[in-house]
């Protein structure tokens, strides 16, 4: 807030305005401060669309098969050197996916040291106990 307010005085672009009212105003406006998603532009691209859909489709018919393959599911997490901000101002209702996107942070995901876990699970249709980890 502090940088905004000192950019609207030095460009001159209207009155002089402290953090408060301005706060008050981005509010006004149907902005909240709160979590930014990171993820979603990433998630949202064309080619990893289409990934899912593919991957969806192969599950599809695995499991339509006659001898359907074990599958195995992985779960990976990670803590990276490329953190970024985990709050900024966002409208207080988005109302469609497009609005998220245009509202998250881009992150150069890749770069840096990280700490990676690893989880694996086999689910398994023909046993009571579907999760085998």
């Amino acid at each position: 807030m502090n940088m905004i307010a000192q950019k609207v005085k030095d460009d001159g672009v209207g009155p002089p305005v402290g953090t408060n009212s301005l706060r008050r105003l981005i509010r006004s406006l149907g902005y909240s401060f709160k979590g930014v998603d990171t993820r979603v532009k990433l998630l949202e691209k064309s080619h990893l669309r289409e990934w899912r859909k593919r991957y969806i489709q192969k599950l599809n018919e695995n499991e339509a098969s006659q001898n359907p393959k074990e599958v195995i599911y992985l779960d990976e997490s990670w803590i990276d050197c490329n953190a970024t901000a985990k709050k900024g101002w966002t409208p207080k209702i988005m109302k469609s996916k497009r609005d998220r996107i245009d509202h998250s942070i881009d992150r150069k995901p890749g770069k840096g040291a990280r700490l990676i876990l690893l989880h694996a699970g086999l689910f398994n249709l023909n046993s009571s106990h579907h999760l085998h980890h």
